[in-house]
């Protein structure tokens, strides 16, 4: 199981980047800001699933459902998710 100082900066990291998501409000067509909040959202739960299987691929896929390959193609296009961006 994670300590909480670990999910605490993974919440963090999450809120600081859902909060310059929200400030494009006004300023960014809506269909744009919804494909980026997941994306946000996708890469939140890929570090919370790696931080829990203290970096198992294996255990951190079969957290979210996924095979390991796509763990790896979600992970891909954005860098290492288990790493603040």
């Amino acid at each position: 199981m994670p300590r909480v100082a670990e999910l605490s900066e993974a919440q963090a990291v999450f809120a600081e980047a859902w909060k310059r998501l929200s400030e494009q409000l006004g300023t960014t067509p809506l269909p744009v800001m919804l494909r980026q909040a997941t994306a946000l959202a996708e890469q939140h739960f890929i570090r919370i699933a790696l931080q829990r299987s203290a970096g198992d691929t294996h255990a951190a896929a079969s957290l979210l459902g996924i095979s390991e390959v796509a763990l790896a193609d979600r992970r891909a296009p954005h860098g290492d998710a288990g790493e603040a961006p």
